[in-house]
Formats: C-alpha cells, structure tokens, sequence
C-alpha cells in the first residue's frame, strides 16, 4: 500500500495530504481525493468480489432507474449527518444500494408508471428506518 500511495503521488494523482493508508481496517483501504476532480475514492485489497458486486448494482440500476438519483440525495444526507464513512460508524455506498433495493422491492410495482409520488420521502424514510432496526 505504501508504493501505491507513492505512485499516486509521483503521477499527480493526489497530494500527501489527500491520501490515507487504513491498514488496522478489517479490509485495507486506501482512502484518496483525485487531485483534478476533487472525487473521493476508496479502494479496498484482499477482497475477491468486487466485480460481482459491481455488476450486480448496474444491475440495480437498471431495475430501478430512479434508484441512483435517490442514492445521490440519501448520500448528501448522510454526509449532512457526518454518517457517510463506514469506518467512522456510517453507511457504505453498497449498504445504501442494498438498502434501496429491499425498499423498492417491497414498495414499487414495475407495472406502476411512477414511483414518484406526494409520499415518496416518508415512503423511503419508513423503509429506511425499518432496514436500521
């Protein structure tokens, strides 16, 4: 993980300051912000399932296409709450996809026209809360 964050910043990738070694995590991550977009990124080692994962949430996305714009608000939300690092004791981006999944699962029918509606905020915060418990 060291040669990888000195390669990081040898090209130019990130600064010192924007990259952090976890290696005491269950999963090591490095955690670094992209120096020309200022995007976050994780990168976990060890873990043999992230492509499965990641071609199961496109998946998702194409099932529920309002899916990721619910993701994007509930994101911004948890950072409001300083609840967005799963380190920290917050939710990962996965867990809040898996989450909204059970959610339209449970509440939206395909064959409805819309999931949007005057009750779509309460609608999710109920299943959200019912996930948490």
């Amino acid at each position: 993980m060291l040669v990888l964050r000195e390669a990081f910043c040898r090209h130019r990738i990130c600064t010192q300051e924007g990259i952090q070694l976890l290696n005491g995590a269950t999963v090591p991550i490095i955690k670094l912000t992209d120096r020309k977009t200022d995007v976050k990124v994780d990168m976990s080692f060890n873990m043999n399932n992230g492509l499965r994962s990641a071609q199961l949430v496109l998946r998702y996305m194409e099932d529920y296409p309002y899916m990721k714009y619910l993701v994007y608000v509930l994101k911004q939300y948890l950072l409001q709450l300083n609840l967005n690092e799963v380190w920290t004791g917050g939710i990962s981006s996965y867990s809040l996809i898996l989450m909204l999944v059970c959610f339209f699962q449970t509440y939206y029918k395909k064959d409805q026209q819309s999931l949007w509606s005057p009750f779509l905020s309460s609608t999710i915060l109920s299943g959200l809360s019912t996930s948490s418990t």
